[in-house]
């Protein structure tokens, strides 16, 4: 059974939200002694489960939910200091597959009801 559009938003939010809150920590631990690097990773447990949970609830054998979160800088966009872009995944014609929680959801609906129509078939 899967989670519905706004359920899924919500959660890659939550998780997007609780690794800004990890970083804002760690930049405070790192104020208190400036010459000190903090390497935590407070949240990694659950962030994790968490996904590992979406990922098998879509049947994401290509991992575009994780994509999606880390490789394309998306939990990371806002964020200035860390110096990255926000890629998102393109087709052969140049066409952005997702940019978006939203449009990361349907892609991942779109590509499951192949798979079954492909089964069917």
């Amino acid at each position: 059974m899967l989670i519905s559009k706004e359920e899924f938003v919500k959660t890659l939010e939550f998780i997007k939200s609780q690794d800004l809150k990890v970083d804002n920590f760690i930049s405070a631990l790192e104020a208190l002694s400036p010459n000190t690097y903090c390497d935590c990773f407070l949240y990694s447990d659950y962030e994790s489960k968490l996904l590992k949970i979406l990922e098998a609830m879509f049947e994401d054998e290509h991992e575009d939910i994780e994509y999606f979160l880390y490789e394309s800088n998306w939990i990371f966009e806002n964020r200035p200091k860390l110096g990255l872009e926000v890629n998102f995944p393109t087709d052969d014609d140049g066409v952005e597959l997702y940019n978006s929680p939203e449009t990361l959801y349907d892609f991942l609906i779109a590509e499951k009801e192949k798979r079954e129509h492909e089964k069917d078939n």
